[in-house]
């Protein structure tokens, strides 16, 4: 790929590719980039660097490259972004180098130099405790009190620290010209500004919200009672029908079969099916019985611990538990 740095009132310069090859990125990538890179070279030939200057940045992020980064100097040295345009000046040297592209390198390398005495500079201090951002940027505490170069213009600075007031001011930066920022020690900010901001997160408890209570909080407790109580009912009237039914099958063989022993083959078949019908009937009456009683007593105690008023704070909560050979309930709350 050949790139040149073609910019409206610059000078003319056709630049190889050499030393461009070392990361690859996809080509779908390089195609976007090439695509934006030739939009942005014919926008800045109009002069419209607004334009031509944010698509040359994007084609750097797409394919790094040796030549976008001078056009994109050069763009934002025609918009009087020179600290910008120092800093991409700054950054196509030093990919040069690593490029082993010395021409290129020293032409970025002489563009840089020609713009440090026509930088605007911005000397910050401020406590380290203080978090400062420069027109939504933060800035590195490092950089405190050092004279960091500036595009020319109107700038924000903001700073923040926790539980204190955010502190803000707006200065004007010029070309060759320093300004100084004296960040004051921030405010207190008000409790309920404070408590507004908090973190929710862990070691945070989240705000807490007033409960408002119904008017009757424990009509639900009981008509679950009763529902619980009305299902043990028709349990229990399941044990007593299967135990009926079991000592009724009982009954029938009773007799047929003398200590044990039967007059043929086809009643000692009918006694032992009968048996086993018998068995299963007694098993599913205990079990009615048991899941009945046990839904019975849980439907009684939800109905009775249920809460009179809106001021109770009652909690309880009834599971049932039934098997082959266990049933009942797990009753689980707290009563005032």
């Amino acid at each position: 790929m050949r790139r040149s740095l073609a910019l409206a009132l610059a000078t003319s310069l056709v630049l190889s590719a050499s030393g461009e090859a070392a990361a690859q990125p996809a080509s779908s990538d390089k195609v976007a980039a090439e695509t934006l890179f030739n939009e942005a070279r014919s926008l800045a030939a109009q002069k419209k660097y607004d334009d031509a200057c944010p698509k040359f940045a994007a084609s750097q992020r797409l394919d790094p490259a040796v030549g976008t980064l001078l056009n994109l100097a050069e763009c934002y040295q025609r918009k009087g972004q020179l600290a910008s345009a120092w800093l991409q000046y700054k950054e196509a040297a030093s990919l040069a180098a690593a490029r082993t592209d010395e021409r290129r390198a020293q032409l970025a390398r002489e563009k840089a130099a020609a713009l440090e005495s026509k930088l605007g500079r911005l000397k910050l201090h401020a406590s380290r405790e203080v978090t400062v951002a420069r027109d939504g940027a933060p800035i590195d505490p490092a950089l405190y009190d050092a004279d960091v170069p500036i595009d020319a213009g109107s700038h924000v600075i903001e700073a923040k620290a926790p539980g204190k007031k955010v502190w803000r001011t707006t200065i004007e930066s010029k070309d060759g010209a320093s300004v100084g920022v004296d960040v004051p020690p921030l405010e207190d900010a008000p409790v309920d500004a404070v408590a507004a901001v908090a973190p929710t997160g862990a070691g945070a408890p989240p705000p807490s919200q007033p409960q408002q209570p119904s008017r009757d909080a424990g009509g639900g407790q009981r008509i679950a009672g009763l529902v619980v109580a009305g299902v043990g009912v028709v349990g229990l009237g399941l044990g007593t029908f299967f135990a009926l039914d079991a000592s009724s099958k009982w009954s029938s063989v009773t007799g047929k079969c003398p200590d044990k022993v039967c007059p043929d083959a086809a009643t000692r078949d009918s006694v032992a099916s009968t048996k086993d019908g018998a068995t299963s009937s007694a098993t599913l009456g205990t079990v009615g019985f048991a899941a009945g009683g046990a839904l019975l007593v849980g439907g009684a105690i939800l109905y009775f611990t249920a809460p009179k008023g809106p001021s109770a704070e009652r909690s309880v909560r009834v599971t049932p538990m039934a098997g082959r050979t266990v049933a009942g309930l797990a009753l689980e709350g707290t009563l005032p």
